[in-house]
């Protein structure tokens, strides 16, 4: 997975899947189905959105690459325990598990004149720049669709 693009929740389950031997894992990531409580996972998570926003506001990528991204964990600030001493993973595990590069690209257009809108919603393979999916559609643009 593409730890620059993936949804925080599926960060959180791969890093959870991927903790170092001996650590409870319902102490860092809660049991399943959790509702309302707040685990370590959740404060690190929200740490490295933060850290994704700020980085692609300048325009770089959030994590150079795996070991970028296993070394973020090891980083983690955090009261009275940083939470880096409470998360630690199982690098061996997740290093096959991430990465930096799509493999495949989303693009959605649109564009209007007057009242008339159309789209274009195409997904492209990095590695061979072929089309894997294409949709073009109408829109109504005073609808605000």
């Amino acid at each position: 997975k593409n730890v620059n693009e993936a949804d925080p929740f599926l960060i959180r389950a791969i890093v959870c899947e991927n903790l170092a031997g001996g650590l409870d894992p319902y102490s860092v990531c809660g049991p399943p189905g959790a509702v309302g409580a707040v685990f370590p996972i959740d404060l690190a998570i929200g740490f490295m959105e933060t850290c994704r926003n700020i980085k692609r506001a300048i325009f770089a990528p959030p994590f150079n690459g795996e070991n970028d991204f296993i070394q973020f964990w090891s980083r983690l600030p955090g009261e009275p325990v940083p939470l880096s001493q409470m998360i630690q993973i199982n690098a061996a595990t997740l290093r096959p598990m991430v990465g930096t590069k799509s493999k495949a690209l989303r693009v959605v257009s649109r564009g209007w004149v007057g009242q008339s809108g159309h789209q274009i919603t195409a997904v492209i393979d990095a590695g061979s720049t072929n089309w894997l999916y294409w949709k073009e559609s109408g829109f109504d643009a005073a609808a605000g669709n």
